[in-house]
């Protein structure tokens, strides 16, 4: 399995954020975060949306995988959403809409880094969020044989992150 970035210098973030301060005091000093292959029979959609600071454009990408780690689909567009939740939540759309009706897969992970998305998705948390957008993420993930939606790191995002980054600093989308 590939190693995509080994956590140094803020392992003690990493460690509260997995497990809680307590256990973080006695967490070792590095930790491993890399994106993990789907089970087989199962497609991966990581997504990312990217709201700059200062120039560029705002982005929204999805790169899916199968259980062999291979590239089926990679997409970075441009969007006009205003904020970094409305970025992640149009990459999602985006993704799953392209596995459910161009790949017609039906066991899919979702895996993005907006814990607040997640939540959301998941509808755990306090307060419900209200968007057509979320609704319409929920029927359609309602429709799979299997759905999961995980958080995970932005380490274990990169392919995502990279995709939207890409799309954010050139003209035009891609497939």
């Amino acid at each position: 399995m590939e190693i995509i970035e080994i956590a140094g210098s803020d392992s003690f973030q990493v460690a509260r954020d997995i497990w809680d301060p307590l256990f973080a005091a006695t967490s070792p000093r590095f930790a491993l975060i890399s994106w993990k292959p789907p089970p087989s029979g199962h497609l991966k959609v990581n997504f990312d949306g990217s709201l700059p600071a200062r120039g560029g454009s705002v982005g929204v990408a999805f790169v899916i995988r199968n259980h062999c780690s291979r590239l089926l689909a990679a997409r970075g567009c441009h969007s006009f959403e205003d904020s970094n939740f409305g970025t992640a939540l149009r990459a999602t759309w985006e993704g799953l809409l392209y596995v459910r009706h161009v790949l017609d897969a039906g066991c899919i992970i979702l895996e993005g880094d907006s814990v607040l998305l997640i939540k959301c998705l998941r509808k755990e948390g306090q307060g419900e969020v209200k968007h057509l957008l979320l609704e319409h993420i929920r029927r359609m993930l309602q429709k799979c044989h299997v759905a999961q939606v995980r958080h995970v790191f932005r380490e274990a995002n990169q392919a995502a992150d990279w995709v939207v980054s890409f799309v954010a600093h050139h003209s035009g989308d891609f497939l």
